[in-house]
């Protein structure tokens, strides 16, 4: 094929070279008509410009033709085999696709003679016989293009020939309503194309519009796989810009974006919305130049709604997302139907409601919601507004609302799960009335084959609140259903990230459920939904890494369990569109198998009481729960029933206030000593009331924070703005466990664990300057130092060496870690990256293992999931160091030194248990300034 677009290159040059000769010869002037009897001559352009035009157009033309031979080269290959096995027909559609440019010149002549009145042919002999130049110019132009067509006339023919017969083929079992055989014949035919790469738009869009309710499974892929193969998916190139089939094209490329983001919102796969984003944020940046206004508008509400979905994944990360899909949106609006824009723009508005409290935002969303007609979105957004104002209308119409959704005799899964969406949002809901229609919907699910998420469970919810009343235990049992159902859609089959994503996104959230058992007297069952429905990321690990492998299958177990271990997904490929939408396929269907050959092994599960409670066997654990529905502390002790002790006191929207003040530089100072006279007053007095009998000689107390405290240090309690004003820290030696499964499995199976021993080989790391635009650490080779010189066997890595594949290997073979460095919630901050859970999900180390991160907010959860108890230093316990010391906001960099020299000096000489090391150097530190507890707070010891 190379020959082929070479020749018709060379044809153009030669074609240029004879425009321009053949102006010269006729005198800068061509003529269109002339009357030979007359000799009047009509010119055809001014003199000085034919000898250029001509050549222009004609070198233009056949560039073009030479570039339809290259993109169709592999087209025009399929098309020579087909014409082997069918040499007859496709011969004589060849010569049919020929014959178009020559007939089409000659009927336009026709017509002109038609229209002029004057015999058939006239024009065609005065246009030869008076302009022999363009004569020979439009004769060479058809030429090319018959040339071209006779070449790709097999491929043409078979091509429409088939497209004709599918579509044939589709419609009828449409119509007929098979939608298993309409499937099977769509999979066959998007097959056909992945093998022959027939890239015609119209065709693939056709594909589409088949299966326009919406793909699933092995159709969907099949589908994305055949589009593909469309060349500049994500950044249109100038023929698709300056096509005359930019409608179909613009259809297809929003079906395609579509497709994918159906797909995400089904598994929360992000390489789904990535995907989807890169093809509308192409078409949005360069639409066909015929698109009209419409058009565009189609294309932009899309890709409102697609940064919408980003958005709603991260709100602080992508808050700059919702600004530019509300723009996007408000601007669509005005062109569109208000039953599409109106979607659309509700949900965004009531998303920013959510992040900025907008009363105005809220109530343009209930205008814009009305014209789509009955939604959940509707009837959240009345359900806010009433919150807000507590007007009764609104609630009124969010009932009626939900009427009409029931009127419509929804009998699918996705309309059921909006009409339980909608019964979870009003309130009262499942009494009274309508009760008798929750029931009736939960029949109908009850009837489905298969229930997925959201609907299990949402249904599982409603069954809980129906039957709290009635039977308590019945309804805690169906709440342990609702977060099975929410771990079983967060599975290993997803990246960490987008695990993070789907458990922060909860429904209700664990402590919720906690709650209600506690005001129900279930004091154990609080603590086991507890266990069950936080830290579930925690759990999958553990999982994966004990699994006991199947009989016979151990090489392949192994296998998968090493993929799974990954926190992301399979690489993809950078000159692959769709390789990031299948690696998430590749990562969900290995897991599926690992299900199967786990004959149904949970990675997470319920664990009993009586399990839970062996981890308080050195000491008092104290879980403290935090929800809307009110505060209380459960003491855990390994021989006794558990305590619950409300706290009446404790004001869950002023602790979350202030812990987000922790956070900030300018009010950190304030909101420490408010927060910390709060939970001195609220919390530590009445919890030291009840442990006081349980303390042990070293006087240890772990606490198990929920909700925003997950996010504060408990040893902060005490009226540290007063000289010798009562302070936790005074009391009780203060250290924290993201769960009692996590507790206990730190602890291993000794009875009372053994104090750690030096050992022969510390890590020491260090960074004064980070590259990027982090500020220098000026104490942090000092800090190294202090460290290094108390172990002689001391390895160190600083500045340059200290990369992210360094750290990697050396903590393979060095039991105890310090590191000095910048860090944030997601990792520590070293040489040439970060270092944190993704980076550290598959070590997996053994042994007695002690890290010391002092780096900022290396113990502060991502705010995304806080009950997930995610950051650096959890990193660092989840794979293998049982010991952590870490900080919950910035530390200043002068006071990292002497924490770190007084905790080792404690470590060495009184013990060797690291809770009691830091107690002490924090007390030290406190003496310095004891009115500021922002120095000393901060750290924090993660383990037994």
């Amino acid at each position: 094929m190379r020959w082929l677009s070479g020749a018709v290159l060379v044809g153009a040059a030669g074609m240029g070279g004879w425009g321009w000769w053949l102006g010269q010869r006729e005198g800068l002037s061509f003529v269109l008509d002339a009357d030979p009897g007359s000799g009047r001559r009509t010119v055809l352009t001014p003199d000085g410009v034919v000898p250029f035009t001509y050549p222009v157009i004609a070198f233009t033309v056949t560039l073009l033709v030479a570039g339809a031979f290259r993109s169709r080269r592999d087209d025009i290959r399929i098309g020579m085999g087909a014409w082997r096995q069918r040499p007859v027909a496709l011969s004589l559609g060849a010569l049919a696709w020929a014959s178009l440019p020559s007939g089409c010149v000659l009927l336009t002549l026709l017509l002109l003679d038609a229209t002029a009145g004057v015999p058939a042919g006239r024009t065609l002999s005065r246009w030869l016989l008076a302009d022999r130049p363009l004569a020979w110019f439009v004769g060479s132009l058809v030429a090319m293009s018959t040339a071209y067509l006779l070449v790709a006339g097999p491929w043409l023919t078979d091509h429409f020939s088939r497209a004709r017969r599918y579509w044939r083929r589709l419609t009828l079992l449409r119509a007929q309503g098979d939608q298993d055989r309409l499937s099977r014949a769509i999979l066959e035919l998007s097959e056909e194309f992945a093998e022959r790469p027939y890239r015609d738009g119209v065709l693939i869009s056709m594909l589409l519009r088949i299966n326009a309710d919406g793909p699933q499974g092995e159709l969907l892929d099949s589908v994305l796989r055949t589009l593909a193969r469309i060349t500049r998916l994500s950044e249109p190139g100038l023929m698709f810009r300056v096509s005359p089939l930019w409608v179909e094209q613009v259809k297809m490329r929003l079906l395609f974006a579509e497709a994918l983001m159906t797909e995400y919102s089904r598994t929360q796969a992000r390489p789904h919305l990535d995907t989807a984003l890169l093809v509308l944020e192409g078409l949005h940046h360069r639409p066909p130049f015929l698109a009209g206004r419409e058009a565009r508008a189609a294309v932009a509400l899309t890709l409102a709604w697609a940064l919408g979905l980003r958005h709603t994944r991260d709100p602080v990360a992508g808050a700059d997302d919702l600004d530019r899909a509300l723009a996007l949106a408000g601007q669509a609006a005005p062109l569109l139907p208000r039953e599409a824009a109106g979607g659309v723009l509700g949900r965004l508005l009531v998303k920013q409601y959510e992040q900025q409290g907008d009363g105005d935002a809220l109530d343009r969303a209930v205008e814009s919601l009305r014209p789509a007609g009955p939604s959940a979105a509707l009837i959240r957004a009345l359900v806010l507004r009433h919150e807000l104002t507590g007007r009764g209308d609104d609630l009124s119409e969010a009932r009626s609302t939900a009427e009409d959704l029931a009127a419509r005799g929804l009998d699918e899964e996705e309309g059921l799960a909006m009409l339980l969406y909608t019964a979870v949002q009003v309130p009262d809901w499942t009494a009274g009335p309508e009760r008798g229609r929750v029931v009736d919907v939960l029949e109908k699910v009850d009837a489905l084959p298969d229930v997925s998420y959201p609907l299990n469970m949402m249904a599982a919810m409603l069954r809980a609140q129906l039957a709290v009343e009635e039977d308590p235990r019945a309804a805690l049992r169906w709440y342990e259903v609702a977060l099975a159902a929410t771990q079983q859609y967060a599975s290993v089959g997803l990246s960490l990230d987008d695990r993070r994503v789907v458990l922060g996104s909860h429904a209700v959230p664990p402590p919720v459920f906690a709650g209600i058992a506690l005001s129900l007297g279930h004091v154990a069952w609080a603590v086991e939904l507890l266990e069950t429905g936080r830290t579930v990321i925690w759990s999958q690990t553990r999982g994966l890494r004990r699994a006991a492998a199947p009989s016979g299958a151990a090489d392949r177990w192994e296998a998968l369990r090493r993929e799974l271990d990954r926190p992301g997904y399979p690489e993809s490929r950078r000159d692959d569109l769709l390789s990031g939408h299948h690696a998430a396929g590749v990562r969900a269907e290995r897991a599926a198998q690992w299900e199967k050959l786990g004959a149904g092994q949970s990675l997470v599960t319920r664990r009993d009481f009586d399990v839970l409670r062996v981890a308080a066997r050195c000491g008092p654990v104290v879980v403290v729960n935090v929800s809307d529905i009110g505060c209380s502390a459960v003491v855990v002790t390994a021989d006794r029933d558990p305590v619950h002790l409300p706290l009446p006191g404790a004001d869950p929207a002023q602790l979350t206030v202030w812990a987000g003040g922790l956070l900030l530089p300018g009010r950190r100072g304030m909101a420490a000593r408010m927060l910390g006279r709060h939970l001195w007053d609220t919390i530590a007095v009445p919890v030291l009331d009840v442990v006081e009998p349980y303390l042990g000689p070293d006087r240890r107390i772990w606490w198990c924070p929920t909700g925003p405290l997950s996010a504060v240090p408990m040893h902060l309690a005490g009226y540290h703005d007063q000289k010798n004003g009562p302070a936790l820290i005074d009391h009780v030696v203060s250290s924290y466990t993201p769960s009692l499964w996590a507790l206990r499995e730190s602890r291993g199976d000794a009875p009372v664990p053994a104090p750690l021993s030096p050992p022969p080989a510390m890590l020491v790391a260090s960074l004064r300057r980070t590259p990027g635009t982090h500020p220098e650490l000026v104490h942090a080779q000092e800090e190294a130092a202090m460290v290094a010189a108390r172990f002689p066997a001391a390895t160190a890595l600083g500045e340059e060496k200290a990369t992210v594949a360094a750290m990697r290997r050396a903590l393979h073979t060095h039991p105890w870690v310090h590191i000095a460095c910048h860090g944030d919630e997601h990792g520590l901050k070293l040489y040439d990256g970060s270092l944190g859970l993704d980076e550290l999900a598959d070590m997996n180390l053994t042994g007695d293992r002690m890290a010391f991160l002092s780096a900022c907010v290396t113990a502060l959860p991502d705010a995304r999931a806080r009950d997930e108890v995610l950051h650096p230093a959890a990193a660092f316990h989840l794979n293998g160091f049982s010991h952590v010391i870490g900080t919950m906001w910035q530390i200043d960099s002068a006071d990292g030194p002497t924490v770190a020299d007084d905790f080792y000096r404690s470590l060495l000489t009184e013990g060797g248990e690291p809770a009691l090391a830091l107690h002490h150097a924090q007390r030290r530190l406190r003496d310095q300034d004891r009115s500021n507890p922002v120095r000393w707070a901060p750290f924090s010891h993660i383990g037994p």
